[in-house]
């Protein structure tokens, strides 16, 4: 029994990793199974059933940070959306080809994001949930709405070859310090807010804004002043170089 059923795992495992429309079919279908399984899963407590190890990964009732659900929502949508764009680029196809999919990734995105905006503010609610900003589905739509939007809009810089700016090149090569310091300002070793109460959940839009953009200077400066640091740490280093060696000579 167990070697039939090895079998059968085996061969649905084959099916879908060689035919595209079962790949896209199945990856599709665990998206939006794990969208919507996501508020159920976090009523559960997980540590009465599994180690803390492994029960921190399902949800986030202990750890809230980055948990399996629904986190895996936005990889696996990566995989759909990257696996549909990729299948019309290349040089047999044509140009029109790859431009006219990133504008229909532009208009799901725009479109998504207008329809869960709406829908969230409606008296119905479809997604029974108690925390909008933790197991919402509508807070994961609503990020993988401006995940494509953004999509299309670094797709444009490519073209316009902006990529090779000193700039872009700055934040590529230091992403990891960017990523770091960011949450080093808005959060303490602790986890606790360094800002509170200005930085809150339930500031308005042009507050929200406001903070976006002052953070974003800051960012800025540091990593621009990390990475001149690095720079004269680098050249001092060969500077002394040659005399190290002259002097072990």
């Amino acid at each position: 029994v167990l070697r039939r059923q090895r079998s059968l795992l085996s061969y649905i495992g084959a099916l879908v990793a060689r035919k595209k429309k079962y790949f896209l079919v199945f990856v599709g279908a665990a998206t939006l199974a794990a969208l919507l399984v996501t508020p159920t899963l976090w009523r559960i407590d997980f540590h009465e059933y599994v180690h803390p190890a492994l029960s921190n990964y399902l949800n986030g009732k202990h750890n809230d940070l980055f948990p399996l659900f629904p986190w895996c929502v936005f990889l696996w949508a990566g995989a759909l959306v990257g696996f549909w764009f990729l299948d019309g680029t290349g040089p047999a196809v044509p140009r029109h080809v790859e431009s006219r999919r990133v504008l229909w990734i532009l208009l799901a995105g725009v479109g998504l994001f207008v329809a869960v905006f709406v829908g969230n503010r409606l008296p119905i609610r479809v997604f029974a949930y108690k925390s909008f900003w933790l197991e919402s589905p509508n807070w994961v739509l609503m990020r993988l709405s401006v995940l494509l939007v953004l999509f299309a809009g670094f797709w444009l810089l490519e073209q316009r070859n902006w990529h090779t700016s000193a700039l872009v090149r700055r934040y590529g090569g230091y992403s990891l310090f960017v990523y770091v310091i960011h949450l080093k300002i808005i959060y303490s070793i602790t986890g606790d807010k360094v800002a509170h109460p200005w930085l809150r959940q339930d500031n308005g839009a042009l507050d929200t804004f406001l903070l976006l953009i002052v953070l974003l200077v800051v960012v800025h400066i540091l990593t621009y002043a990390w990475s001149r640091a690095k720079k004269w740490t680098s050249r001092r280093r060969r500077r002394s170089a040659p005399d190290a060696s002259q002097g072990t000579a």
